[in-house]
């Protein structure tokens, strides 16, 4: 079975996300320029950014994170089969009946994300690094996480990052 939208449509669409944000956002824009042009000037490097050094770039890795989380490549239900003993909210689900989610909807969780989570502020993913693993484990963008995580993932985040 072949699924749609995947491959190089979703690191597209991620890239185009994050452009769209920047673009939008000229504070953060200016920052994560800041941290790109202090990094290359302190490095003495003439060569492109590597993966590896965009890790050691945090505004970056945010801004990333919140472009693709409020709009992420792949926004249609992810359909599985509830397991035993399987409930959401307090609501039993039958085990085997279709479920499914929406990043989309998963992504923007008030719950979760907080009262502003229709709003682009990467910063959230900077206010402490367990609050920030808490996210990124809540995140459905490139391929989700877990057992099922999509094998292009890391491909599509070394694209994102280099781009």
């Amino acid at each position: 079975m072949r699924c749609s939208g995947a491959g190089a449509d979703t690191t597209s669409i991620g890239i185009r996300n994050c452009l769209y944000f920047l673009a939008k956002s000229p504070k953060h824009y200016h920052q994560v320029q800041a941290e790109v042009d202090e990094f290359v000037e302190k490095s003495g490097s003439t060569e492109p950014i590597s993966y590896l050094d965009t890790q050691k770039l945090p505004v970056l890795k945010a801004i990333i994170k919140e472009a693709t989380r409020l709009r992420p490549s792949i926004v249609f239900n992810l359909p599985r089969h509830a397991p035993e003993n399987f409930t959401v909210r307090g609501h039993y689900i039958p085990p085997g009946t279709p479920v499914g989610i929406s990043p989309a909807a998963q992504n923007r969780d008030r719950d979760i994300w907080g009262d502003d989570a229709d709003t682009f502020r990467p910063e959230r993913f900077l206010e402490s690094e367990e609050r920030a693993k808490y996210l990124d484990g809540c995140a459905m963008t490139f391929g989700g996480n877990g057992p099922r995580m999509c094998v292009g993932k890391n491909i599509a985040l070394v694209s994102l990052h280099r781009t």
